[in-house]
């Protein structure tokens, strides 16, 4: 979806990308496809992403780092004993296909894999204000574990990237609003 296609009704949304999401976790998972260097690590245990994220936010002066490594080390603690899913690993507005104010497709599976569902739960804060973003979290059915895993694998995507798009002079706007969304989640 590009920031100019209007999404009609973002609580619609939120249930047709859960239900999306639903239909995805429903396929019994392949072992041959875990997570890896072929996803870029989507689904792989979190801590798995503390290096470049340490290093990302060492990069980053003007974000709030002692919110941003609370969050971290709370999503590192956050039980991941899920058994392993079908995740997409990449759902963000620039992959949402919408038509008539709906949902109409995702794109770009480039990343998905077979890991914990927590990855994809990094949409939750890449689409949705609070109110929808809570209508997501209730229709996904995410317990208080798997949605902290996926706020931290929000963090660490929006913290990874900005200092290469603020090097390379790419957009950053959907990064920052990820973090503003953290920030009043978990503040």
């Amino acid at each position: 979806m590009n920031e100019d296609c209007a999404i009609g009704d973002p609580f619609a949304l939120a249930h047709e990308l859960a239900a999306f999401f639903g239909y995805v976790r429903s396929v019994p998972p392949d072992k041959a496809f875990r997570f890896g260097a072929e996803n870029n690590g989507r689904g792989a245990p979190l801590a798995s992403r503390t290096v470049p994220f340490e290093a990302a936010l060492a990069q980053l002066p003007d974000l709030d780092s002692t919110f941003a490594e609370r969050l971290w080390r709370e999503a590192l603690r956050a039980d991941e004993s899920a058994q392993p899913v079908w995740l997409h690993g990449d759902v963000h507005p620039g992959n949402v296909l919408v038509a008539d104010g709906r949902l109409s497709g995702v794109i770009d599976w480039g990343l998905c894999g077979v890991g914990d569902g927590a990855c994809d739960l990094l949409t939750a804060w890449a689409m949705f204000d609070r109110p929808p973003r809570n209508v997501f979290r209730r229709a996904i059915g995410a317990g208080d574990a798997e949605w902290l895993r996926g706020a931290g694998w929000a963090l660490s995507m929006a913290v990874i990237y900005l200092p290469y798009a603020y090097e390379s002079g790419l957009r950053s706007d959907m990064s920052e609003r990820m973090i503003a969304r953290l920030m009043e989640e978990f503040a």
